[in-house]
């Protein structure tokens, strides 16, 4: 035993480095967090530190085989590989510490799903990539030069027994390593966060991830989600009081939906305007009365307290891409977000209003290409979608805004000054969707000098220990504040418009910031405000409701008080917002995370997560209150929770509606490209900007009897294998464009292969079906060019990222203009 530990010393050593550097590292987060929060107790530490010791030890012991293997055939190398792999690992966990802090989420599988390109643009948002690149090279130079230093030290074998004995026990801890997380701390997302190792949680998720990939596959025929009529059993057996007309479109039922909010409004035949106000990252922590012992949004407040309130609103997604959707049109996700794919037929809050002589409108200071909801508003046939980011791109000024765009002010007064402008003596539906919220704030912008004023001053108005953590976010916080004053800027500006009087305002958040979280759902808890000159009273509800709830809510509204004319039928994932006078929830809500996976729902109180096994009733506060002994509960939500997302999926292979209100538009055919042998993908041997042209530019006939095309659809079929499981960001790009003169919006879209996938998850060397179907607006454009290729930048480079793809097929449409 004495020769082997002294033959195993350089291991041993290194082994000990690494561990130390790790606790070292968590003393540094622990110090770091006491100035930022009060969640901390001396518990919550020590378990912290033992779940990071025990972790270290399972990555040292899995380096054991391969040192032992290379010691064999030479010492110095083998000090060499396992000293520059330790060193690895502790950049790793660095790096994804430094990932929570700037997000506030730890990194789990969506290190696979999302983008490279986003990742870099967070590093370049806070530093240059030369200093991490400097850093990473300091640490590796480091470690490796003690690991050296410290085998040149004897070292007594009772010590090297110790390190020994503590590295198999940590290592075989690992088995139960979750033990040291209690069962409360499963919900308290904060506490989580800090506690676990962040490299042993994200290679958990990869894991989980590639398991789900064959249930995925054995769910699929072709692309497209398998009938199980016993899931669709099971649905109506969960919602009995349904008339459901069609068991094939589970969704679409009898319009029984309860106009809960006409009691609080006066009646009219008159039909009133809508303006929906999304606000960028509004969460229940930066707002409202019961937020994090002060609020930065008096405006919101004060307009809440002349309301329709819920203070217990909850998003679809925490990010934007599930906002617009859920919002608009109480819409499932289908497989990675109802926009990502080629979207079914459907009826929405706004094709509602365009059938009932409403003129649409949606006002954007950023680029509607993001997040594809350019996509989706023109499946919707909005009216005008503004061109305050093309503007800004050409004629900008420093401080006006940021990459997103103007700054809030700035878009709010455009804003008004195009509603000003328009001719109409039609209702209106506005939707305006903000930005300035998104990041901090710039205090080197002299024309928020004010605002960070009257941010000081709120912040002086919490005890010391909490504003030493406010002062922390201080240019986050900033932006809420902003964001507040902007708002009341526009309603004032509104309140002179003569149809204020007859308009019925929705304001909300499209998810919250990550700051601040107390549990699993803080990210996706924001307020919800009803606001109206036609309201008879207002009212402030406790009751559990989400996005899902709001486009059912107002269509009943009109339908009731206005005499709008709707459907017999409705296909909406929510129901009507509860207006009960006591707390509670009716709820069946699924959450879609990052990594486009659904792991969690809100039914009825209960709100469950498949990932823990864990099952938690919700309080008026919306507080997560676990549910003792509930292993047979817990297995009916599991059930219901893997029903609503099979229905989630089936119904997104255009089984959401027989009876669409948009009739289909009757495209001709311009062009059709069919190409049976494979096309190969594969990066070049240098790293370098790769292109690729999947058909040379067309030129798009213009017909003899009409004035030109109004819109321009693509739509392109292909078998496809991808050959390397890569991160989301390392696949090619496939961009669509279409350019000619007089068009005024950038026509182009561009997104990830793997995004056009129709399932879930990517199946690595197995063919999948991949259809994309793009359109563009080119009313009164002439000389039309399309393009469609395939590339990759730079900075997503990847040695071997080899895609194939065969039978393609890709189909060109027009729709002539009206005019």
């Amino acid at each position: 035993m004495k020769r082997f530990l002294y033959y195993i010393k350089p291991f041993l050593l290194i082994s000990f480095l690494f561990v130390i550097s790790i606790i070292s590292l968590k003393i540094f987060e622990t110090i770091k967090l006491s100035f930022t929060s009060d969640i901390l107790n001396p518990n919550i530490v020590l378990r912290s530190i033992l779940y990071n010791s025990f972790v270290a030890c399972f990555f040292s012991i899995l380096l054991f085989p391969l040192f032992i293997l290379i010691n064999l055939i030479n010492k110095k190398i083998a000090i060499f590989i396992t000293s520059f792999l330790s060193a690895f690992l502790l950049l790793s966990e660095i790096a994804l510490l430094m990932y929570s802090e700037k997000s506030g989420v730890l990194m789990g599988s969506e290190f696979i799903e999302r983008s490279l390109s986003e990742i870099i643009i967070t590093v370049k948002a806070s530093m240059t990539l030369f200093v991490p690149v400097v850093f990473a090279l300091v640490v590796l130079g480091i470690f490796i030069f003690l690991s050296y230093f410290l085998n040149r030290k004897k070292i007594h074998l009772f010590n090297l027994a110790l390190i020994f004995i503590f590295l198999i026990f940590g290592s075989l801890y690992c088995i139960n390593i979750d033990s040291l997380l209690k069962k409360d701390y499963l919900n308290r997302y904060n506490v989580k966060t800090y506690i676990v190792n962040k490299s042993w949680y994200c290679i958990k998720s990869v894991r989980d991830y590639v398991k789900w990939q064959q249930r995925e596959k054995d769910a699929m025929a072709d692309g497209i989600i398998k009938v199980k009529e016993d899931q669709l059993d099971f649905y109506f057996t969960l919602n009995p009081d349904r008339t459901i007309p069609d068991r094939y479109y589970p969704l679409e039922r009898v319009d029984d939906i309860e106009s809960t909010l006409s009691p609080f409004f006066y009646r009219s035949d008159t039909m009133p305007n809508i303006v929906f106000v999304i606000v960028e990252s509004l969460g229940r922590e930066w707002s409202g009365k019961n937020a994090d012992r002060v609020s930065f949004t008096p405006f919101i407040d004060s307009l809440a307290d002349e309301s329709l309130f819920w203070k217990n609103c909850f998003s679809t997604t925490p990010r934007s891409f599930g906002a617009v959707p859920a919002i608009t049109g109480s819409l499932p996700y289908g497989f990675k977000g109802f926009q990502f794919g080629n979207m079914p037929r459907n009826n929405t809050l706004i094709s509602i209003l365009k059938n009932n002589n409403y003129h649409t409108n949606v006002f954007y200071a950023g680029s509607f290409n993001f997040d594809a909801v350019g996509e989706y508003l023109i499946a919707q046939e909005v009216d005008y979608m503004s061109l305050f980011y093309e503007d800004y791109r050409k004629n900008g000024k420093k401080y006006e805004g940021t990459p997103w765009g103007y700054n809030d002010d700035i878009m709010y007064t455009k804003t008004i000054e195009e509603l000003n402008s328009m001719d109409s003596e039609d209702p209106m539906f506005n939707m305006i969707i903000t930005i300035s919220s998104h990041d901090e704030l710039n205090d080197d912008n002299p024309n928020f000098k004010y605002v960070f004023e009257q941010t000081d001053k709120i912040i002086e108005t919490v005890s010391d220990s909490r504003q030493r953590i406010h002062k922390m976010y201080r240019n986050k916080i900033a932006g809420i504040v902003y964001s507040d004053n902007s708002l009341r800027d526009f309603f004032q500006k509104y309140k002179n418009r003569p149809d204020f009087e007859n308009t019925i305002f929705v304001i909300t958040g499209d998810h919250a910031s990550e700051f601040y979280m107390r549990d699993n759902l803080s990210m996706f808890h924001v307020p919800l405000i009803i606001y109206s000159p036609l309201l008879k009273t207002t009212r402030q509800f406790t009751s559990i409701v989400s996005h899902n709830d709001i486009t059912p809510s107002i269509t009943a509204l009109l339908r009731d008080n206005f005499n709008l004319k709707t459907s017999k039928y409705v296909s909406w994932v929510g129901t009507s917002l509860d207006t009960s006078s006591t707390f509670n929830s009716k709820q069946r809500h699924l959450f879609l995370r990052l990594a486009q996976e659904i792991k969690e729902m809100l039914y009825d109180k209960y709100y469950y997560n498949s990932e823990n096994n864990a099952l938690y009733v919700m309080n008026e506060n919306a507080d997560l209150i676990e549910v003792p002994d509930s292993d047979s509960l817990k297995s009916i939500m599991y059930d219901r929770l893997e029903n609503l997302k099979y229905i989630n999926e089936y119904v997104y292979n255009d089984r959401l509606t027989n009876y669409p209100i948009f009739s289909l538009d009757e495209f001709k055919n311009i062009a059709f490209f069919f190409q049976e042998d494979s096309l190969y993908l594969s990066t070049p041997e240098k790293q370098e900007r790769y292109q690729m042209d999947f058909f040379p530019p067309i030129k798009i006939p213009m017909p003899a009897f009409a004035s030109g095309w109004e819109k321009i659809k693509i739509t392109l079929e292909a078998d496809i294998k991808i050959l390397d499981s890569l991160g989301v960001g390392n696949y090619f790009n496939i961009f669509f464009g279409c350019v000619g003169k007089n068009i005024v919006r950038n026509n182009s879209n561009v997104d990830k292969i793997i995004k056009y996938i129709p399932e879930s998850k990517v199946r690595i060397g197995e063919w999948q079906k991949m259809n994309i179907t793009r359109t563009f607006k080119v009313s009164g454009a002439t000389d039309i060019l399309l393009l469609v290729y395939f590339y990759i930048e730079d900075y997503e480079w990847v040695e071997k990222n080899r895609v194939v793809l065969k039978n393609i097929s890709v189909k060109i449409e027009g729709l002539e203009s009206k005019d």
